[in-house]
């Protein structure tokens, strides 16, 4: 059984190699250029990973309206030591959502934010090293929740009948979903 660990070890750092070693090579600008087929745009134009979704984004964009899409992701692995060898790939996504109320409605340096927290994986630092120290700031558990909610607004803005005195509002939630 040793044996098939061992290997199984062997296999997951050698994919893990190779792929940063891919990711690092293909990710420079040496390479992006002497690949390039064609001639660099003047102004190169703002690319998202999920591209304009047919125009939509972009429409949305110049209405005000701006998503974000974030995800991260921690492969752990403790290969000796603590309580016991193992691996676990833990992540987070992090939906945004920016509303520019200015451009929405009309109001003047009104701003709206939102932001989601969802992080999934099992947490590693007790199960494997016997520590209640995380060894990532991702090791959360599975969670969802509200991060982040709240408004903003420059002084100048006067016609808002919802804005609160005060120049910013918002609420952050450190341990979001958690009972």
């Amino acid at each position: 059984m040793g044996a098939i660990a061992g290997r199984r070890w062997a296999w997951t750092f050698a994919f893990a190699a190779l792929y940063l070693g891919l990711a690092a090579r293909c990710g420079s600008p040496a390479w992006a250029q002497a690949h390039r087929s064609e001639p660099a745009p003047a102004s190169p134009p703002t690319t998202t990973l999920t591209g304009d979704w047919g125009g939509l984004r972009s429409y949305l964009d110049n209405n005000g309206v701006t998503f974000t899409f974030n995800y991260t992701n921690d492969f752990l692995a403790n290969v000796r030591g603590g309580i016991g060898p193992g691996a676990v790939a833990i992540g987070v996504f992090q939906p945004q959502l920016d509303l520019d109320l200015q451009k929405l409605v009309g109001w003047e340096g009104g701003k709206f934010h939102t932001h989601g927290l969802i992080t999934h994986g099992p947490f590693f630092s007790p199960t494997y090293l016997g520590n209640i120290l995380a060894v990532s700031n991702l090791e959360a558990g599975p969670v969802a929740g509200l991060f982040r909610f709240g408004t903003s607004r420059t002084p100048s803005m006067t016609a808002c009948p919802f804005a609160p005195a005060s120049c910013r509002r918002t609420a952050s939630f450190s341990r979001a979903g958690r009972p």
